[in-house]
């Protein structure tokens, strides 16, 4: 599991039958019709992320007693926008908290020193940073690899 949703997806909330989902604003066409039936609410409030994350993992433990929780932290060094930086904290600390109530959960962040833009990098790109190069990807892989989460045979 990684922290994107938590960190960039909104609530939109469907008036007539009162139900809601969450996803990425830009991934949404906000046509007439869409404006029509559906409220845009915004994102999942800080303050009840721990909360949140807790229901979340009691529900998958209670489920998969002996699964491990993978948990990536999206870097948002490349985005521009305080509130999203605030986000990352506010994820991290949550995540933080509350991992060590459950059994085999892993939580990974990328060194931020690494984390750049993908050597591809389009101004379409720049519109959304959550993109990155091949060092991020490669760290976090690292990173799992070096916990021994997963028990990988060689020939």
């Amino acid at each position: 599991m990684d922290s994107f949703s938590e960190l960039t997806d909104q609530q939109f909330y469907y008036r007539k039958e009162q139900w809601s989902f969450y996803a990425n604003y830009s991934d949404i066409n906000h046509s007439p019709e869409f404006k029509s039936k559906f409220d845009s609410l915004g994102l999942l409030e800080e303050d009840i992320l721990k909360e949140q994350y807790n229901k979340y993992f009691s529900f998958f433990r209670n489920k998969y007693e002996d699964v491990p929780i993978i948990f990536l932290h999206f870097p948002a060094k490349l985005d521009k926008r305080e509130k999203f930086k605030i986000r990352y904290t506010k994820i991290k600390e949550a995540i933080d908290e509350i991992k060590i109530n459950y059994l085999h959960f892993y939580s990974f962040e990328v060194d931020e020193d690494i984390v750049d833009w993908p050597d591809e990098k389009t101004s379409e790109l720049e519109t959304f940073p959550y993109h990155f190069n091949k060092a991020t990807y490669e760290n976090l892989a690292e990173q799992v690899k070096k916990s021994g989460v997963f028990k990988i045979k060689t020939k």
